[in-house]
């Protein structure tokens, strides 16, 4: 999760010498997994309080968080993203340039290109299945 959340890893990619969408299984299933293993607890992030399996992002180096945006533990925010009040899913890897707008939700495993814009209300949704 750790690989994920660093942006060395990514649950999917493109790859350049065809075109095609290649689906990284190992990092599939840790993010499936992930909701099996890991135990309830609670996060904070200033007064907003947060009770879940997937605590919530730590790392936001060059990132724009407004108020009322979340991204979970294990998703990428490149540096030169912007979050408004939108919700980033765990295994989720948002580009540099990219914004993710006011009440946007980038599922688990959504794959966002650079530069891009999702505005309003728009849900980028990649469904994992069952291990």
């Amino acid at each position: 999760m750790d690989l994920l959340d660093t942006g060395i890893a990514r649950v999917a990619r493109v790859d350049d010498s065809n075109g095609e969408v290649v689906v990284d299984e190992r990092a599939k299933r840790a993010v499936l997994l992930s909701f099996k293993v890991l135990e309830m607890t609670e996060s904070t992030g200033g007064d907003f309080r947060h009770y879940d399996r997937t605590p919530l992002k730590k790392r936001l180096d060059g990132v724009r968080m407004v108020p009322g945006a979340i991204a979970r533990w294990g998703s990428y925010l490149a540096p030169g993203t912007v979050l408004m009040p939108s919700f980033v899913n765990i295994g989720g890897y948002v580009d540099t340039g990219s914004m993710v707008d006011t009440w946007a939700t980038v599922g688990s495993a959504a794959q966002i290109g650079r530069p891009a814009h999702h505005p309003h209300p728009v849900r980028l949704l990649r469904h994992l299945g069952h291990p």
